[in-house]
């Protein structure tokens, strides 16, 4: 999870939906086959108001899928982790501990708060390195710093050798331990239990040595002698689905726990695997049209096949063709589409169209205009194709919200588990954000011809009848924590509270800026009080009824909510377009901050 923040006057001003660009199937006809063989405060009562938003059912096909639909299993709070680099050194951050130093060589990237499972930066990295083919851009890319979908393990690599190979190293939240030399590319498992990585002993070899590393044990297998630089790990490591040459052609494979390969076949770039191997997603490229589809139980579905065009990514035409996937936690589900319908599978079966039109991004927590609380994968396939795959730290895609592009409009949406869809409609464009531990959902509506925001609160979304309840029809920004308090901040500077129907005023001249728990407690950080130097006071509540704000800093030019929660910078100096200083200042329990470094961000 991660959110930026920077220093801005609290002014009226246009809010828009950023969603990420997406393309990938249409829902056509599967077909199958056989295989060869994943301040001052003052309250009043908040009343239900003119319902601008609604919750509209839509028909599904018939439901073909039984979902699980018990509890999640509760998971106690993990000390998250965030490393930031500089050239010659690094520090992870986390929830529970001081700042822990690593010295090294890291001058082959860009210094950057690699943060979480905001992973989009460090895969677009990764997805430099595997795709260009000179020396000097493909390696000073590549990805330093992968986490565990929890955030609480991570991976990086340091020191880059004369043969442009790195040492991988593993941090298990108290330690770094070293892995491997002589390392190209790595991926971590969702569980952060097991790490793969190739080797690779000569400068322009395409093969390399394929391993999966233990680490509790600090065992390390070799799974191929000859792989190629796509693969993929189950959610806890357990299987690895991975490309090695035969001498003619890249054929793809799978093995479980390093045991003998198990033949997939030539073409199939798996992008995700289930942990009994049951169930693999594969893209397929090469042919005269690109193919998407599913390898259950010994034989394949094909979901998409089409024209190449329709992979084509237009946002970023340099990175040539790409395809947008979203996955659950066990990687049995996936939900895929283009500008034309949204579809969804699981374990294998059938696609069923559960939006008419393309997905633009997840909605959840502290991901306003962006999937950052999204696990994010982007990996190359063949054929200079890409794929942007998602994993959602949910036993389901059912019930999840998504925002859905129409023309000239944006709406956000969900299929219950009936395949029922639900269309939560808006003036013009829309973005919304949920509590962490419920139903409520936060749904900020924009309208062109008032050029307002509107803030619509859901005490239930997935339930029509709870109704819904206008807050503001001048919003500046907004939060709701894991204990369902709200937050936000008007278009004049004045900072609310709603803590059980009870609106309280908490400052002005403010912007809610986040929430973050940390040990139990959830602590709500806002903006107030812009200098000349466009630089503000950071001030924060804890979200306890009667709390009172207090202020952390002053001068601060800008925050960062990463997996080891916020922090903020000062003293920022501009010395062109791409390059600058800024001192990074952090906190292990919320409230108490420390001057860390001076962040070196040299465009080199």
């Amino acid at each position: 999870m991660n959110r930026q923040s920077v220093a801005r006057s609290i002014i009226p001003g246009l809010i828009l939906a950023i969603g990420t660009a997406v393309f990938l199937c249409s829902c056509t006809p599967a077909s199958r086959s056989s295989v060869q063989t994943d301040t001052a405060q003052t309250t009043s009562s908040v009343v239900s108001s003119d319902i601008t938003g609604t919750t509209v059912p839509s028909p599904t096909p018939e439901a073909k899928y039984v979902f699980d639909l018990s509890a999640e299993p509760e998971t106690q709070e993990g000390n998250s982790l965030a490393m930031y680099l500089r050239s010659k050194d690094a520090v992870i951050l986390s929830r529970d501990n001081d700042p822990y130093f690593i010295t090294g060589d890291f001058d082959w990237t860009y210094p950057y708060l690699w943060s979480g499972t905001d992973t989009t930066e460090a895969d677009w990295t990764r997805l430099w390195n595997e795709h260009h083919s000179s020396i000097e851009v493909y390696y000073s890319g590549v990805t330093p710093v992968l986490y565990s979908i929890d955030n609480t393990s991570l991976a990086f690599l340091r020191n880059r050798t004369a043969n442009n190979t790195f040492e991988l190293m593993y941090f298990d939240g108290a330690k770094e331990v070293h892995v491997a030399d002589q390392v190209s590319i790595y991926a971590i498992s969702d569980d952060g239990s097991t790490i793969a990585y190739l080797t690779r002993n000569n400068t322009l070899g395409k093969y390399n040595a394929l391993y999966t590393y233990n680490c509790s044990s600090g065992a390390a297998t070799k799974i191929a002698e000859n792989a190629g630089t796509y693969f993929t790990l189950s959610p806890t490591g357990k299987v690895i689905a991975y490309e090695a040459s035969n001498g003619e052609n890249d054929i793809s494979y799978y093995s479980i726990n390093g045991g003998t390969p198990e033949l997939i076949g030539a073409g199939y770039s798996i992008v995700a695997i289930t942990d009994d191997a049951s169930t693999a997603y594969y893209l397929k490229y090469g042919g005269e049209k690109p193919e998407f589809g599913v390898l259950h139980n010994g034989t394949f579905l094909t979901y998409y096949e089409g024209s190449y065009a329709d992979f084509n990514d237009i946002e970023s035409g340099t990175l040539g063709y790409s395809a947008q996937l979203i996955f659950n936690k066990d990687h049995s589900q996936v939900l895929y589409s283009n500008g034309n319908a949204t579809c969804f599978a699981m374990n294998g079966g059938e696609a069923v169209q559960v939006f008419d039109t393309a997905y633009t991004q997840v909605v959840g927590y502290q991901n306003r205009y962006d999937d950052s609380d999204v696990y994010t994968r982007v990996a190359y396939c063949t054929q200079n194709m890409f794929c942007y795959s998602k994993f959602l730290d949910s036993k389901n895609l059912c019930n999840a919200l998504f925002c859905l592009n129409y023309d000239k409009k944006t709406n956000i949406a969900f299929f219950d588990e009936k395949m029922e869809t639900h269309t939560i409609q808006s003036s013009t464009y829309a973005v919304g954000v949920v509590a962490r531990n419920g139903n409520d959902l936060l749904f900020e509506s924009y309208d062109e011809q008032t050029q307002s925001s509107s803030l619509i609160y859901f005490p239930d979304r997935l339930d029509s009848s709870a109704g819904t309840i206008v807050l503001d029809k001048y919003l500046w920004s907004y939060e709701i924590t894991s204990n369902q308090t709200i937050f936000f901040s008007n278009d004049v500077g004045q900072l609310f509270e709603i803590r059980d129907g009870i609106k309280t005023k908490i400052d002005t001249y403010a912007s809610v800026i986040d929430s973050v728990d940390i040990k139990g407690v959830t602590y709500v950080y806002y903006f107030r009080d812009a200098d000349t130097n466009g630089n503000h006071t950071l001030c924060c509540i804890q979200d306890l009824p009667g709390a009172k704000p207090f202020v952390i800093d002053k001068e601060v030019g800008g925050t960062y909510t990463c997996s080891a929660g916020l922090v903020y910078f000062k003293n920022i100096v501009s010395f062109d377009v791409a390059s600058e200083t800024k001192d990074l200042y952090a906190s292990s329990n919320g409230s108490d901050y420390a001057f860390v470094m001076t962040q070196d961000f040299i465009d080199r």
